[in-house]
Parts: C-alpha cells; structure tokens; sequence
C-alpha cells in the first residue's frame, strides 16, 4: 500500500496483494461472535475481489473465513465472518486487486447463529439446485460421514458445505498416531548434551524369562528385545553409564549372538530367584553408580537420555516421557508426565520409562522389596516420596518401550494387578489407614477406607430464588448423601420468590439447614465468605445451587483426599445434565483458565492419561470446592475483587503458594447445570484481576500440563502445525486479559521516550516543538510554552501541585504574573496570554471526549488516574474525529496527575460498575471498602487511594442518605 499516494479526495492505491488496512474498532472496542461487515468501497470493477481479512488472536495475524460475500451495485460488499473471542485485532485486504480505490467507515453488526446457519443452508441448497452433479457427489461424502462419525461427523460435514464452494467432502481426520509422527517431525531435534561423569548411571535388567528377552516380532528373530536394549546403550555418548543384566535361573541364552554388544560396562548376573522385587535388589546391591536406572528388555533409550537425566541436579528421582515402538520402528501412544503429582503417583506408577533414581536416596529408604512382584517399582517410588524425595520432570520423549506390553497398568483380573494393589494398600497401611484397593478398568487403582472420625463438614451455598435447582441440590445433600456429619449453610442474596422463602422457611424449621442474609450487592466471593464466617466445619465445601448428587459416597470421597497430606483444596468430576463431561481440573494458560478434558469421552486414554484417574491439579472448579478451614484463612478467604469469576482458581493458586496441593478425584462425580443459576457471561474485570494474579503467583506455565500439548484444546492431544504450547497460550492470554490493569509504576509525564514507547506513537504526534518566551502570539502557543514549562520543571510542580487545576486564580497564576514571568523574559502581552491560557479550562473538551465517546470502561476505565495515563493518550492522540488540539490532550493529562484523589472521585461518578458495586462509596460508611477494592483490583497503593485524602463531595445529609 503507498500511503504516500494518499490524494486529496481520499482515493488510495493497492500496489500488490501485501497491502492491508487495520480495523480500529469503536469505543465498544472489538466485536466478537458472528458479525454482519459492510464495507463502503468505490474502484474498478473489473479489479474488485472480496476483501480478504485477517485476526490476530495474540500470537500474529492469521487469515479468517468470509461468509457469503456479496458485491453491491455501488461498489460497496457485505460479507459474514466469526471473530473468536480471544480476538485481539483485525486487518482487512483492499476491496481491489491493484489500482485506485477508496474507502469508508466499515461497519460491524453482530448477528445470530441461527440466523448464519439459516443463511448458509439456503445458500447450499441453491447452488445444489443449480448443480445437481454436486448434489450427488455431496450426498454420497454425507453418507460416509454419518456412518464414521455418526451425528457429530455429519454436521461437520454439513457446516463444510455451507461454509465451502464445492462438493461436500468428509473432513479429514487426523489419527493419535498420524498426529504423533507430524508432532516428532516438528518438534523432535537433538539437543546438546550436558557433560557427566564416568559410571554416573548405572542401569539394571533383569531377565526374568527367556520369552522376555526373546524377540519381539517373530519375523524378526534376530533381532531381540535384550539386543534392543544393548544396542540403545550403546548409543549413549560417553562413558558416563555401566550396565548389570541379572539373569533368572534358565535365561542365559538369551546372550546368545549379543556378544558384540556385550562391551566392559556391562556385568553380567546369574540369579537364583525370578521374583522381581528380588532380583532388583540383587542387581542394585552391586550397583555404583550414583543414579539407578531400570530398563526391561525391549525398553530403547533416545541418544540422549542417559546424559539428560544425569545433567539434572540435586533431585532424587528424575523421570521423562515415554511412548510404545513397534518392530518396524514406528511410534505410537506417547505418554506424558506433568510435574511432581502424588494424587496421580497414588493411582499408578506413571514415572514409568525412564526413571532414574539417586542410589543414596534409595539405600536410606531400604531399596527395592523382594516379593512385591510387578510392583517392586512402584513401592519405592511411593517410599520414596513419602520421605520427601525431590521429583524433577524432564518434558521430553526418552525412551519406547515395546508395543503391546501392559506397562504400568496391568489387565485387572491379572497376577500383576494383584501384586500392584497389594503395594497401594501397604503404603496407605505405612500411614495408619487400612485401605480397600480395587483395580479400575483402564489398569490404574484406587484405595478407599472408612473415615474413623468424620470431620464436620460446612457446605456453603450461595442463592438467590431458584427454588427447583436449590431444592434438588439441597435434597440431595440431606437425602442422597451417605456422611454423618454435615452443617448447610445458604447465603441467601435477597431471594423473593415464594417458593424460595417457603423452602427456606420448612428446612430451617426441621433444623436441616440455616440461612444467612447477604444484604450487599451480589458478590459470589464475598457470598461465599459470608458462609465460611459463620461455618464450624473443619472442612469448607462451597458449593452450586445448581448441583445435583448422583453417588451416595461422593462426600465422604471428597473428604478422603481433603485430608491426605499437603492437600488443601479438592474438586471433583463434574458433568453436563446429558452426561457430558465438563470438568476435570483447571488449566493455567488454556483460554486463561481453562477445563480440561471438557467434552472428552471419560474412558479414552490420552497423551496424559484420561479424566477417570486423579491427579494433582493446578486449580479446580467453584462450582465444587471442598477446603482445609486453615488453608482458606490462609489464603485470606476468596477474593471478594472478584465479583462473579475465577475466585475459585484465585484460591487454589493462593493455596498452592502456601504450600498446599489442589487435588482433583473423579469418584465424587457430580451433575453441574451450569449457567442455570448465574448466566454464562464473566465480567472483564474478574478476567483482568485473574490475569494478574496468575502473573502474581509466578506461573509462566501449567505444571501439570505438558508443554508438548496444544494449549488451546481442553481435550488432550499433541500440538502440531503452529499450535500453541502452554508457555506461548499463557503469554498471549495475559496479553490479551491486560486491559484496565495497573502498570507496576504510573508513566512519567515528563519522559518523553518512556511516553512514546508507552503510547506507541512518534514523537512528532506527541510534541510541539519548543516555544519560546518570544514567541507567545496566541492562546494555543501560551498554553504550549506553561505545559512545556511544568513538564520540564519538577521543582515548579512541586511548588505549584495545582498550577493547573487552579487556574487563573491558583498561586502558580499569581507567581507567573509578578516574578515568574519576569524570570523567565515574558512580556506583558505573552503573560496576559499565559493568564488566559490557564482560564480557558483546556481540559475541558477532551475529557469530555473520554466521557462520551470513550467511557470509563474497558482500557479506559482508569483514564483519568496515574495507572491510566498511557490508555488516556493514546486513546485522544488515536481517535479519529476529535477536534482537539494537542495542547489540549496534555492539559488534562497534567491537569489529572496534579490531584489523583480527586480525579478517583470523579471516575467514581461516571463508572456505573464502581457505583454498582458500593453504592455508598462516597460516604464515611462505605469508603473503606471501596478503597480497598480499588487498590487489591488494581494494584494502586498511592496516598490518593486513602479516604482520608479525598475531598468532601458530600453533605452530612447525603451520607446518611446514601449510606
């Protein structure tokens, strides 16, 4: 595009297919769903083509489908598109090929989608009217899409055609195991190898049987599992690893042809037992190195793994990824590991390939156990831990294991299963609990036990009306739940439905629960803080008015893992009326906040396993959150700047700063009607506050995600072709969810690069040249010369904190008309102008600007406060239209920075939310709260967020009125 070639009548030129505009959007700011785009054009019409766009959703301009476009008989084109909500910024093509062409204001209408559905059905149906050969191709392609993928499949299919130009033809679906051989060819790299020293690791295979170390692929007899194994060793650069194979008695000849791969560093064993837990304690009574290792036949080591797992300092177990090969050499069914998670530790052994353990660490707990079978491994792993052992995770595929191998999660009706039960319930034995083990159907177990002294619960509901959702999910509380110690508290928000009030009114009476008034505008934190203040329970269950219990047990569940050690906070699975999964644990970074596993099917094992198995988290869903009384007085309760969303993830990440673990369990199953009782919609603000608090608490990603996932899908699976990590995800949603947050300090008015570089402009749009005394001919330049002055002149604005906001009458007036404009060589005409200047009110028509145009809302709703500098002048230095002059933009900046306290007030009248939400917090009954509101939203500490500096706007009588 050459912008040069702009003309006077406002005609551009598209010079090639580069050339692209950005759409600023209103003072709504930018739209989101489904939109109606007219854009007024004029050009050739021989070079007209529809005007391509673009999104931005933080991570770069991406192309965006146009819908149904349609070229008017004035040049101008309609079209339909979706903008995500994480949109961030549009940019949109010329409406010509090359050549002239102008342009004017496009205009954005939000549209339904059933009426885009609608839209694009009869478009299909024409076109299939008018080409019946499509029809045909079509049907056979809808067919074939119903039959795969059943109703899911054809609407997909469907919602191609409508949206395409040709036949309708089946999406192509990408398989796990396709996916994963696209993700290794992007994503797989060597990597420089830390340095190691000699005999560092010290590998241990037991052979237990001669089919063991057999081969693995009776075609391919000479190539064994043991032979596999040696030869990954092998390819271990250096000498930083030794190797001891302890052979069961009768399986020496699995040797036989290995000898070339039979190097000095590997010992061999003969051993008198094929019992696993026997035959590692053997092998390890030899061992010298500093770090174990067990590898089974068949496991192969990546080049790098050994000299990875020996570069990681000071932990005690050092575990990474691992997938299954086939004999061919093809990967599949990558399994990946999140950070230090004993919940999970508890339901398998998922260390799994490659582990390595610090032999030190393994002495002083006893080492391996003989007789514990298939779970040799497991048991020390879970002693491990429970002594404090220091667990590091390294994020990268290490090792393949043999394809078809039951691995860490045995069939249940197997001898292994047995073995591995009989090792979780001894390590619940280890800490006084005589647990019950059950193998599940996916391989993993779960331990229950009876609770010997029950703790009281307090279930804390907040409410208002919605008799049928709290009548069911009060039913079943004190019907359907099988625990003996339960106190009901509904925080009631000023309920006046009748059938409310009676409910209320019946269960009080039969003393099945009490209900405390929330007399303050709705708060969900503060609601459910309300209830905690008056809860006797050791344990605090916030919980929906719009949960229904489906399993008896489900609290006393809930309350096993509440009181396990290090955990603070429990959730559980929650799903959808029709049985649709909707949570299972809180990812940071995905979409802020994200549910994960939402919609998975629960039994499919994924990448990091499946929704059915528990697992540390590292938040989990309001909607039912079981607390330790002490974590929650810790945190300092829910965090009431957070009115409606994201208190829940608050509380957790506040938890997990003190040290505590937020647990999720899927036994507790529940039903969550969501949105039923409050609406879908999460107020801005709540998004902006979690986003600083994420920021806050230190996280830069998810630990118990995984950074080889694709952050943007609630459903497990590996990220390919420019699909975000976690990392990026959580850069770019910070970014976006930034809006209206205080900077860390307010912007230097009088810096001129600091307010350029905050501002995005050049500094020809931000300042005047200088003036000097002499040259003072009008209002405009006097008002340039003072403002020019009291930027460059702390000292004066010291002396005069009000120069501005005074005005002709104030000190600084009065100075400059005797020995100020004496001192510095004005004459008595350029004075005259300078008293004029500073009587004008030249503030007055730009923060007008902001009022009407602008608002005090979104970016803009701290304009007029230190933390909103930045936002206030680039939004009147950006706008387009506003008839202001430069001089005028800065004398509000200044004139707002010479008293904040005042400027706090004023906002404070013009923000509807703020008056929402303390409706007397102009008064001596509410300033304090309201201040402190301010100042925990937004990160502002200064003197003029204190009551006590704000001026008197009120009588006596209003007060008492208001408050």
């Amino acid at each position: 595009m050459k912008a040069s070639e702009v003309t006077a009548d406002g005609w551009w030129e598209a010079t090639g297919p580069a050339a692209a505009f950005r759409l600023l959007p209103g003072v709504e700011g930018l739209p989101k769903g489904w939109l109606r785009l007219t854009i007024p054009a004029q050009g050739p019409r021989n070079a007209s083509v529809v005007p391509g766009l673009k999104v931005d959703t933080g991570s770069g301009f991406q192309p965006l489908r146009v819908v149904l476009p349609r070229r008017l008989g004035d040049g101008s084109w309609t079209l339909m598109v979706h903008l995500p909500p994480n949109a961030v910024a549009l940019s949109m093509s010329p409406p010509v090929a090359q050549g002239p062409f102008r342009l004017g204001m496009v205009q954005a209408r939000p549209t339904n989608r059933p009426l885009v559905g609608a839209r694009l059905a009869l478009s299909l149906g024409q076109r299939w009217l008018q080409e019946p050969q499509q029809f045909r191709e079509s049907a056979g392609s809808l067919q074939a899409a119903w039959r795969s993928r059943g109703r899911a499949g054809l609407r997909q299919a469907l919602g191609q055609a409508m949206l395409g130009s040709g036949p309708v033809t089946a999406a192509p679906v990408i398989s796990i195991t396709d996916r994963y051989q696209q993700w290794i060819a992007e994503h797989e790299a060597a990597v420089p190898l830390a340095p190691s020293e000699p005999g560092r690791i010290t590998v241990l295979i037991p052979v237990a049987s001669a089919e063991a170390a057999g081969p693995p692929d009776p075609a391919q007899p000479a190539e064994s599992a043991l032979a596999a194994t040696l030869a990954s060793l092998q390819a271990q650069p250096g000498l930083h690893w030794d190797c001891r194979i302890g052979f069961a008695p009768g399986t020496e000849t699995a040797l036989a042809g290995l000898e070339p791969l039979l190097t000095p560093q590997i010992t061999r064993q003969a051993l008198e037992t094929a019992e696993r837990g026997a035959m590692l304690a053997a092998l390890a009574a030899g061992a010298g190195g500093a770090l174990l290792l067990v590898l089974d036949p068949g496991d192969q080591l990546t080049p790098e793994a050994l000299a990875t797992l020996a570069s990681v300092p000071e932990a005690d177990v050092i575990h990474g990824d691992e997938d299954r090969i086939a004999p061919s050499g093809r990967r599949s069914a990558p399994g990946l590991k999140p950070e230090w998670s004993p919940e999970l530790l508890e339901a398998f052994n998922y260390f799994g390939r490659p582990t390595a353990l610090r032999r030190d660490a393994v002495e002083a707990t006893g080492g391996f156990t003989p007789g514990l079978g298939a779970g040799a491994e497991w048991d020390l792993h879970l002693r491990l831990t429970a002594a404090a052992a220091r667990v590091a995770r390294i994020a990268r595929i290490l090792c393949h294991r043999p394809a078809g191998t039951p691995g860490d999660r045995p069939a249940a009706d197997g001898p292994a299963a047995a073995e591995l039960r009989a090792v979780l319930a001894a390590h619940w034995q280890r800490q006084g609990i005589a647990a019950t083990v059950t193998t599940q159907p996916d391989g993993t177990q779960r331990a229950t036990w009876p609770i010997a002294a029950p703790p009281l619960v307090s279930v804390v509901i907040p409410n208002k009306d919605q008799p049928v959702l709290l009548e069911q999910c009060l039913r079943g509380l004190l019907e359907e739940t099988r625990y003996p110690a339960i106190e009901i508290i509904v925080v009631d928000s000023g309920s006046s439905d009748p059938a409310t009030l009676a409910l209320y009114a019946r269960l009080e009476a039969a003393g099945a629960i009490r209900v405390v008034p929330f007399l303050r505008p709705f708060n969900y934190s503060a609601a459910c803080n309300a209830g905690a203040a008056v809860a006797r329970g050791a344990l605090l269950l916030f919980l929906n008015n719009d949960i229904a219990v489906t399993r008896p047990d489900w609290l006393e569940e809930l309350v096993r893992y509440a009181l396990r050690p290090g955990v603070g906070v429990v959730g559980t699975m929650l799903v959808y009326p029709d049985g649709q999964l909707q949570h299972a644990g809180v990812v940071i970074g995905m979409h802020l906040c994200g549910l994960l596993f939402r919609l998975a099917p629960e039994a499919d094992w994924g990448p990091i396993g499946s929704p059915m198995v528990p697992r540390t988290v590292s938040a989990i869903m309001g909607a039912c959150q079981m607390v330790r009384r002490e974590v929650f007085a810790q945190a300092g309760g829910f965090d009431e700047t957070l009115v409606m969303a994201n208190s829940d993830v608050a509380l957790c990440l506040a938890a997990r700063a003190g040290g505590w673990r937020t647990a999720y369990t899927p036994f507790a199953r529940l039903i969550h009607h969501e949105g039923a009782s409050r609406g879908h919609r999460n107020p801005v603000e709540d998004l902006t506050r979690t986003a600083y608090d994420i920021r806050r608490f230190g996280y830069h990603a998810d630990p118990y995600f995984h950074p080889a996932l694709d952050a943007d899908s609630n459903i497990p699976r590996l990220r390919v072709a420019g699909e975000l990590g976690n990392a990026a995800a959580l850069v770019r949603e910070l970014r976006i969810h930034s809006a209206g947050m205080a900077s860390p300090m307010p912007l230097d008015l009088a810096n001129d690069a600091e307010v350029a570089e905050a501002v995005g402009l050049p500094a020809s749009a931000l300042f005047w040249p200088p003036v000097l005394p002499e040259a003072i001919g009008d209002r405009a330049a006097a008002a340039r010369w003072c403002l020019t002055l009291l930027r460059r002149r702390q000292d004066l604005r010291r002396r005069f904190p009000d120069a501005l906001s005074a005005g002709a009458e104030g000190a600084f007036a009065r100075w400059l008309g005797r020995e100020g404009g004496a001192q510095f060589g004005l004459s008595a005409e350029a004075v005259a102008l300078v008293l004029e200047a500073l009587g004008a009110g030249l503030s007055a028509r730009a923060r007008q600007a902001v009022l009407v145009q602008g608002g005090l809302a979104g970016d803009l709703v701290l304009a007029f406060l230190p933390p909103g500098r930045a936002s206030l002048l680039g939004f009147l230095l950006r706008r387009d239209g506003l008839p202001l002059a430069l001089e005028e933009i800065w004398w509000l900046a200044l004139e707002c920075a010479e008293d904040p306290a005042r400027e706090l007030l004023l906002s404070y009248r013009f923000n509807p939310g703020w008056q929402g939400l303390f409706p007397d917090g102009l008064t001596v009954f509410g300033q304090d709260r309201m201040a402190a509101w301010f100042r925990a939203t937004y990160r502002s500490e200064g003197g003029w967020t204190d009551p006590a500096q704000w001026p008197v706007t009120l009588t006596p009588a209003e007060q008492i009125r208001l408050g």
